[in-house]
């Protein structure tokens, strides 16, 4: 009788794969002339024009950052902030934001304590410096935001004047000071332009190229986007008077 050994031959599989067919492509190749234009690296802060027309991407430059529109750089600036607040330099707005149509922008970028509006690709204006800040409150904007009109060939934005005031800056010319703004409360139509701002009196108006509409207490609600044109010559904005809500319509002839 013999002992049982152990295994001594391997156990040896061969995997032997079935051919695969050959894959043919589906359906014939596109005959096209294609152009192909380079707009910058893959970033993960890419924005998009409503019309599909333009792209913005913001990407660094060595510790600094740029943006590149349609593949141009811009100005070299230390952070193109991703969202901006006027009280902690972070908030809800949006960091590019382009017209309509036309292909035209605007962003926040930082430089040091200086926060300019870039325009078009350019530096267009101061909205913050460290002085300018001081006497930001809670009930100041939250965010920057800016209006176009429809192609683009004007904007509105608001920037800080220092002593707690504030500015509207249309077609890169500055307004007089205001105790404050509501800056979503703004509105391009052609040559018109019209905002909701806070006068010295503390009392709020609707600012019609320039001039003031009855005051009232307060807006329906800060922040919340009332105003706005209901055709080329009509406006619409809601305020608070004793204690009532009004709707203002504003027939503000041809």
């Amino acid at each position: 009788m013999h002992a049982r050994g152990s295994l001594s031959a391997a156990l040896l599989v061969l995997i032997i794969p079935h051919p695969v067919p050959s894959q043919a492509p589906v359906g014939q190749p596109l005959t096209a002339k294609v152009q192909e234009t380079l707009m910058g690296p893959r970033s993960q802060r890419v924005y998009q024009s409503d019309d599909g027309d333009h792209l913005a991407i913001v990407t660094p430059k060595g510790s600094r950052q740029v943006v590149l529109l349609d593949g141009v750089e811009g100005p070299v600036f230390d952070e193109i902030p991703q969202n901006f607040s006027w009280s902690s330099y972070r908030g809800s707005g949006g960091s590019i934001v382009f017209s309509p149509t036309g292909g035209h922008s605007a962003y926040v970028a930082r430089r040091a304590g200086d926060f300019i509006a870039v325009v078009d690709g350019k530096e267009a204006a101061t909205l913050m410096t460290p002085t300018t800040i001081q006497g930001v409150t809670y009930g100041d904007p939250a965010a920057w935001s800016c209006a176009f009109n429809h192609d683009g060939t004007r904007l509105a934005y608001g920037a800080r004047a220092g002593g707690g005031n504030w500015v509207i800056v249309a077609d890169g010319v500055k307004s007089p000071v205001y105790r404050a703004l509501d800056l979503n409360q703004t509105a391009l139509n052609g040559k018109r332009l019209i905002y909701v701002a806070k006068t010295a009196d503390g009392k709020w108006h609707a600012v019609v190229d320039g001039k003031l509409s009855p005051y009232y207490e307060d807006l329906l609600a800060t922040g919340i986007t009332s105003c706005r044109f209901i055709d080329d010559h009509t406006f619409r904005f809601y305020g608070i008077r004793a204690g009532q809500i009004y709707r203002i319509t504003l027939d503000l002839g041809a």
